[in-house]
């Protein structure tokens, strides 16, 4: 989850909140997951027809899997009815973090929201490196040069996965009924929000590889069935764990550890503009 502001509170200087009831297709000025990927707007940003549920998923930092679990806690309309949010503020270089920031001062104003963290022990994985000291053929540290953009709309430079920086996004993959993923200068915590999607895992994911700095990466794999259904036919892609250790050098290991788990104590519908 981003990390609490150290500085004077941070928020939008003018905002709107409006519920949407059109069947617009849900779009930002950004992409509202957990990832960095960011398109400079000058200040000024625009959501259209998105749950309540995703606006504080992006304030807050959440994947996938804590989100999941705290859907059923919450009210129903948190999750189904949908909201505009237009808002500026006067630092037109603002960060992603830092306006995950001023969305979770919105949420506190309109919608009354007000939560808290709560850690718990819970089983877990440990990711590690398979050999130590090394990684493998497809997890490779960022080059210092050229610049990186995060800007989804940009044109990636000449690279050998041809995505912006910053986030985990799918790519063709290298065979039928299989899955591709891949990322540009990501931190190990974007790569592990990842993993612990992509793979099915039910559980946290702590960082045990000792890994530092960013990292471009690719994984190719062929996911599990639905349960229930039998084997995919024909399957020639490795399993989602299979695929970890031999592309990426890295492995899960069955353990226990602390897990964060984000706790909505109120929310209200918005308050008027």
């Amino acid at each position: 989850m981003a990390a609490q502001a150290s500085v004077a509170k941070l928020e939008f200087e003018i905002a709107s909140v409006k519920q949407d009831k059109s069947d617009v297709e849900a779009n930002g000025t950004f992409p509202l997951g957990p990832g960095n990927a960011f398109t400079p707007s000058g200040g000024s940003f625009s959501f259209t027809n998105f749950p309540l549920i995703s606006y504080i998923a992006f304030a807050y930092k959440m994947n996938p899997r804590p989100l999941a679990e705290m859907q059923h806690r919450l009210p129903e309309w948190v999750i189904s009815e949908r909201f505009d949010i237009r808002a500026k503020t006067d630092k037109a270089d603002t960060t992603k973090d830092e306006v995950r920031l001023m969305m979770r001062a919105l949420l506190a104003e309109r919608f009354k929201l007000v939560a808290h963290d709560e850690t718990h022990q819970v089983p877990a994985f440990a990711l590690m490196l398979v050999k130590p000291g090394k990684i493998g053929p497809e997890l490779q540290v960022h080059p210092a040069d050229p610049p990186c953009s995060t800007d989804p709309s940009a044109q990636p430079e000449n690279a050998k996965i041809q995505i912006p920086c910053g986030g985990n996004f799918g790519i063709p993959p290298d065979g039928p009924d299989q899955r591709k993923m891949a990322g540009r200068n990501i931190t190990l915590e974007t790569l592990i929000i990842g993993i612990s999607n992509w793979g099915g895992l039910g559980r946290p994911v702590l960082d045990q590889t000792g890994l530092t700095g960013k990292y471009d990466f690719s994984i190719n794999w062929t996911p599990d069935p639905p349960a229930g259904a039998g084997p995919v036919a024909d399957a020639t892609g490795p399993s989602f764990q299979a695929a970890l250790m031999k592309q990426l050098g890295l492995k899960l290991v069955a353990t226990k550890g602390p897990s964060t788990t984000l706790i909505i104590d109120r929310v209200e519908r918005p308050s008027e503009n």
